[in-house]
């Protein structure tokens, strides 16, 4: 059996190999982003900035760098190019990643608890049992992203985008969702969905799968889903 773990891990895979097809506008050589990668290792961050900005890239590029596992607890990673970065298992505790582009990027089991991920690029990335309570993702971008058995509890993911995302299993308890878009999101035996704040899961809504304590609604007329109920409705 296919575990949602090994699920994210390709979807993850085939996010990179997407990045890497398109060739990528970073000009910067394996060896750079290593360099760039071990000064943001050992919180160097600012002569990061400038080596990258040495290089000819004005964001600091560390797209499709290994950071698996890396303690970056509030380090201030603002409008960094993370596109692709392998970041499974990183502690990013109240890490500064506003703006941040985290396209494809791998976050498997990451700590990002109180996170400031404020209009961040994170479509397709794989946060497959992410720890997300508490952090910030107002208005950021999750589109298609694995958020398989993560725990957003409490997280301001107000005006995110969530289309088509895989939520599956996550604790949604007291996440704010409002005027989140969640269409064709798969919400199949989420947590505490009753408990989210300003979730919309009304008949303009169409989903995948339906949270613990709700039923997919169909039309009698067309056969088509239409929004959630509650069990019992």
């Amino acid at each position: 059996m296919t575990t949602p773990l090994s699920i994210g891990a390709v979807a993850t895979l085939s996010a990179a190999a997407e990045l890497s097809g398109r060739g990528g506008r970073s000009r910067l050589t394996k060896s750079d982003k290593a360099r760039i990668a071990e000064l943001v290792r050992v919180w160097r961050v600012g002569e990061a900035r400038e080596l990258s900005k040495s290089l000819g890239q004005e964001r600091l590029d560390l797209s499709g760098v290994d950071l698996a596992g890396a303690n970056l607890s509030e380090v201030n990673l603002s409008g960094a190019d993370l596109s692709g970065a392998d970041l499974t298992e990183a502690y990013l505790c109240e890490a500064h990643l506003t703006r941040a582009n985290l396209r494809g990027a791998g976050l498997a089991g990451a700590d990002l608890r109180g996170a400031n991920l404020h209009r961040a690029n994170l479509t397709g990335a794989n946060l497959v049992g992410a720890n997300l309570s508490g952090a910030d993702l107002a208005d950021a971008d999750l589109t298609g992203a694995y958020l398989r058995e993560a725990d957003p509890s409490g997280a301001d993911l107000t005006g995110a985008n969530l289309s088509g995302a895989d939520l599956a299993g996550a604790s949604l308890y007291r996440a704010n969702l409002s005027e989140a878009n969640l269409t064709g999101a798969d919400l199949t035996g989420a947590r505490s969905a009753q408990d989210a704040i300003g979730i919309n899961l009304g008949h303009d809504r169409v989903f995948k799968g339906a949270p613990d304590g709700y039923r997919i609604q169909r039309s009698r007329l067309s056969g088509r889903d239409y929004g959630l109920v509650r069990t019992g409705d």
